[in-house]
């Protein structure tokens, strides 16, 4: 039951640690459009 327990931990963790680059990538995704197009407006 620990094992099962220690897995599904695990497995929580890597969704979480793949989202987070998956929204940092969004992010330098959107500053570069930002960027690229001069828009002074953060939303």
């Amino acid at each position: 039951m620990n094992q099962f327990a220690d897995d599904i931990l695990s497995s929580a963790n890597n969704y979480e640690n793949i989202t987070e680059e998956l929204l940092n990538k969004m992010q330098r995704k959107n500053d570069i459009f930002i960027s690229q197009n001069g828009l002074k407006t953060y939303i």
